[in-house]
């Protein structure tokens, strides 16, 4: 979804402040798994709102971590792949329509031209709006419903990996 929920680690100082003097390779080490584990709640609070009509929907909500080069990011939201057996629709073409409503808009045309060719071809117009389709968030709700939730864990998964990381070269590892 283009508009989402966003969400940073700002709390306990000293934590951050390990994290900070870090290696990157650790620091991903540690965040990756940390990340998707504290996104958890949100993804389950997610499938619960969404909507229930045909569950397509729900079962498609899933979650995906990313590394990037200065972070690492989960992302909650209907997975890329994923297609209903039955109707072969996939829920990311449509989500964001039902996060956010839409209007309905009955198709129309403003009138015919002449192209340079001789051809008369018609021109599309914006069409008109018939209704309003409200909307019906899910995942910004599921994300400000577990936002202590996720801030919680996301500290403790954190702390454990660094524990974790610190026992692995002290080991002389640091795979």
């Amino acid at each position: 979804m283009a508009r989402g929920a966003d969400f940073s680690l700002q709390g306990d100082r000293r934590l951050m402040h390990i994290l900070d003097n870090l290696p990157d390779k650790i620091r991903k080490k540690v965040m990756r798994p940390a990340t998707s584990k504290a996104m958890t709640p949100v993804s389950k609070e997610a499938k619960r709102l969404a909507s229930k009509e045909t569950k397509t929907l729900q079962k498609s909500i899933g979650k995906k971590t990313k590394v990037y080069k200065n972070a690492v990011m989960t992302v909650v939201g209907p997975r890329r792949g994923y297609k209903d057996a039955e109707t072969g629709r996939n829920p990311s073409n449509y989500a964001h329509l039902v996060e956010f409503g839409h209007d309905t808009v009955k198709a129309g045309s403003k009138g015919t031209k002449i192209n340079k060719k001789g051809q008369t071809i018609k021109i599309r117009g914006s069409g008109k709006t018939i209704s309003r389709v409200p909307p019906h968030p899910f995942i910004r709700p599921a994300m400000e419903n577990k936002r202590s939730e996720v801030k919680s864990i996301l500290i403790r998964e954190v702390g454990k990996g660094i524990e974790k990381a610190a026992k692995a070269l002290g080991r002389g590892g640091g795979k």
